[in-house]
């Protein structure tokens, strides 16, 4: 075979790959927020930003950062009205899906217990269930999805007084620290710090929940077309096994 007729049969098989990613031709408006009162969002929120980050980078399209507190609703209102394109860190719920498309999960969230080490033998292995029952006092974020047993077990943990809200790491370290609570209740983000931050607690085995986390775009300032870029960005980065540093 002659060897431009070689170099030609490569290049049509290149040429779909190359046609299916075009140059990206837009950017994406994002408003970057720590939750209201929060004082450390670069331990508690890098990760997810990292991740964002970037997808965005391997898709080839631009992130238009805009850095402003605002509460996670507000966020959410500004995403439906097209004012907002993405946001990270999103869980996926029926009723969101009437103004946002989600991407595919970039990662897997897990929420956990964590028990004092010296009561690890009294409480290690409790249910939600079990916590509720027993009257256990129990450390848990101020926002935040941390799946259908626990939303539906909060409002009666709430009315027994059985729910002590934290807003960062930091915080929920001192209130731990003083008494305030029995167990903690934290996903992946707020777990390592807390592994960091306090050798005196010690985590669950299992995760009581496990969710998967997306990227949200508006349905009004976004396509399935762009969609469908992040997605492969977000296939290409995790075949390559990128984490966060």
């Amino acid at each position: 075979m002659s060897p431009w007729i070689g170099a030609a049969f490569l290049l049509s098989l290149a040429l779909p790959a190359l046609a299916a990613e075009a140059p990206c031709r837009r950017s994406f408006h994002y408003v970057d927020s720590p939750p209201l009162g929060n004082g450390d969002r670069d331990q508690d929120h890098a990760y997810d930003d990292a991740w964002l980050h970037a997808i965005l980078k391997e898709s080839g399209c631009e992130l238009a950062v805009e850095r402003r507190r605002i509460s996670a609703q507000r966020m959410h209102d500004l995403l439906e009205r097209g004012e907002v394109d993405v946001l990270a860190q999103a869980s996926y719920l029926p009723e969101r899906a009437r103004y946002a498309y989600f991407s595919e999960a970039y990662r897997n969230e897990r929420v956990w217990l964590y028990v004092r080490r010296k009561a690890k033998e009294d409480l290690l292995g409790l249910s939600l269930t079990d916590i509720a029952a027993r009257k256990l006092t129990l450390l848990v974020p101020s926002a935040g999805w941390f799946g259908p047993e626990f939303a539906a077990l909060r409002p009666q943990l709430a009315r027994m007084g059985l729910l002590v809200e934290y807003r960062d790491s930091a915080q929920a370290a001192g209130q731990f620290d003083g008494g305030r609570a029995d167990l903690i209740l934290a996903s992946d983000n707020f777990g390592f710090q807390f592994e960091a931050q306090m050798p005196n607690v010690l985590r669950q085995e299992r995760p009581i929940y496990e969710n998967p986390v997306h990227l949200m775009l508006s349905r009004q300032s976004t396509t399935p077309e762009d969609v469908a870029r992040l997605n492969r960005a977000i296939q290409r980065l995790r075949a390559r096994g990128y984490e966060p540093r």
